[in-house]
């Protein structure tokens, strides 16, 4: 009996002592104990034991990253995402540039690399299941391959109205024998190379007009005077000349030798005079 008084009295006096050392925080003091209603003391004693809601607000405000997401990347993170770059190898490294980009830098990554086939031969287009057949865009979005922004806005859906549109237009084969001069002469100037120039400087042939290959103009004879023969290949005398720079007529006086002039629409040399 006086054991069991003595451990008890033992235990009072360590619980007292606890109670009398706990001091209590600013904030419980200054809170007045009026204002607690009983929702709030339930859900004071549904939250554990060292619960602090200053560490549950410092949570939710947290990078997700934790600490190392809201620092800026060391120079090791750097130095490791270029180590990583740099593992990417060319290949076509060794070989000379001149080989590189022709022909051999080609069949090299067609026989060896399988993987750049679609950049070095391209894809069939029947394998895209893509209907080739229709008249339909393939896509309503503008894409290029160049290019690293997104798509740019659809293509607008519209169609031109059948009055702008002219049908009955007669090839220039049939029509080019009613063109008057000027036309020929611009269809020769700004149709370098095409077949159309080669129709305009016939027509301009059957016409009496010769090329002066040494002059680089259009010129024929004019018919108020009659040139003067000076010899078997050449003449002397006023010619209407074609002013390509000043885009007119000029009538000037020239030394005209047959040799320089281009024949090549007839089938034989003969002078202005002839």
């Amino acid at each position: 009996m006086h054991a069991n008084r003595a451990g008890n009295g033992l235990l009072s006096a360590l619980s007292a002592t606890s109670r009398a050392a706990d001091v209590r925080s600013p904030a419980a003091i200054a809170r007045p104990q009026d204002s607690r209603t009983p929702a709030g003391e339930d859900e004071q004693r549904q939250k554990p034991a060292g619960y602090r809601e200053d560490a549950a607000d410092a949570v939710g405000g947290r990078n997700p990253l934790g600490a190392i997401g809201n620092d800026p990347p060391t120079a090791k993170v750097k130095e490791e995402e270029k180590a990583a770059a740099s593992q990417v190898q060319d290949p076509l490294e060794g070989m000379a540039p001149i080989d590189k980009w022709g022909i051999k830098g080609l069949r090299t990554l067609m026989n060896n690399f399988p993987d750049y086939n679609a950049l070095t031969c391209g894809l069939d287009p029947s394998l895209l299941n893509v209907d080739m057949r229709s008249s339909d865009a393939i896509s309503t979005k503008i894409y290029s391959v160049f290019d690293d922004a997104p798509p740019r806005p659809p293509v607008p859906n519209f169609r031109l109205p059948d009055c702008y549109q002219v049908k009955n237009v007669q090839p220039i084969e049939a029509k080019i024998s009613s063109f008057n001069e000027e036309t020929l002469m611009w269809i020769f100037y700004s149709c370098p190379r095409d077949i159309k120039q080669q129709m305009a400087a016939i027509e301009l042939n059957n016409r009496n007009w010769r090329w002066h290959k040494k002059y680089q103009f259009w010129l024929t004879k004019d018919d108020i005077m009659a040139p003067q023969t000076l010899g078997p290949g050449h003449e002397r005398g006023y010619y209407i000349v074609w002013d390509a720079a000043n885009w007119r007529k000029e009538r000037r006086e020239l030394v005209l030798q047959y040799v320089d002039l281009d024949t090549t629409p007839t089938t034989q040399l003969q002078g202005l005079g002839a």
